[in-house]
Parts: structure tokens; C-alpha cells; sequence
């Protein structure tokens, strides 16, 4: 009796325990099978030769590479920034230095996908930047037209 009690408990133990890893995994891989798709409907859409292709590839490994340290660091001085809001006494101080460095890092952020968006228009022909350019000026405004929850915005 007591050692089925025990498999059971084990049992749910693991089940509560490899149930958020998975669907964490899971979430990831959709976000990244939605990453592929867009790229190829870009390639698509530009008409890139095979060598375009491997190129842009290729920078966008390199922008990888570049932005992963600074997200990670991104994400420690967020991690940072609640823990000094959420001391009995907060120092202000410490908080305005921490928002000063959280603000630096978006900073190199935003620079570096304008360099690598700049890497790729380079690469493109006349009529591909025409199109590349049409898509990277009204990305922002598109995904504001679709609201929050992927339904048309009223008046837009």
C-alpha cells in the first residue's frame, strides 16, 4: 500500500514537473517553425537567388550570435530591476543606474538590427530593396492593425 502510495506520488511529481518543460519546448518550436515561415515567404516574396539566400543566411547567424548576450543581459537587469522595486525600501538611486543600462542595452539592440537590416538591403537587387523596403516600413504598422489578439482593429 505505502510503496503504490509512493510510485503515485512519484509519479505525479514527475508528471507536474516535465509538464511545463514540455510545453515550453513545445512553444519554442512553434516560435521558430513561425521564424522559418517568414523567411521563406520573404525569399519568396524578393525572388533571391540561391546565393542571396545563403548570404542572408549567413547574417542572420552572425546577428544571432550578437544579440543573444545582449538579450540574456537584457533579461538579468529586468530580473534585477523587479528585485530592487520589490525591497521594503527601494533605492531610487540603484533603480534610475539599473533603467540607465537596461536602456543602453535595447539601444545596442535597435543598432544592430538596423545594421543587419542595412547587411541585407546590400545584398539585394534594385526592384528586391523596393520590396524589402516596403515590408520593413510597414511591419510595425501592420502588427498594430491586427491588435492584440490577430483581429482587425476597427478604423485601420
Amino acid at each position: 500500500m505505502k510503496r503504490s502510495i509512493l510510485i503515485l506520488l512519484l509519479s505525479a511529481f514527475f508528471i507536474v514537473a516535465l509538464v511545463p518543460m514540455v510545453l515550453a519546448q513545445h512553444h519554442k518550436d512553434l516560435m521558430v517553425e513561425k521564424k522559418i515561415k517568414q523567411d521563406n515567404k520573404l525569399f519568396k516574396v524578393l525572388n533571391l537567388t540561391d546565393e542571396q539566400k545563403i548570404q542572408i543566411s549567413d547574417l542572420k547567424l552572425v546577428h544571432q550570435k550578437e544579440m543573444l548576450p545582449l538579450r540574456t543581459e537584457l533579461q538579468g537587469k529586468m530580473v534585477e530591476l523587479q528585485l530592487f522595486k520589490t525591497e521594503d525600501k527601494p533605492d531610487l538611486k540603484k533603480i534610475d543606474n539599473l533603467i540607465e543600462e537596461v536602456e543602453k542595452i535595447r539601444a545596442k539592440m535597435q543598432k544592430s538590427r538596423v545594421r543587419h537590416q542595412l547587411e541585407i538591403r546590400n545584398i539585394l537587387t534594385p526592384e528586391q530593396k523596393r520590396i524589402f523596403d516596403s515590408r520593413t516600413l510597414q511591419g510595425p504598422a501592420k502588427r498594430f492593425k491586427k491588435g492584440i489578439f490577430g483581429r482587425e482593429l476597427p478604423g485601420f
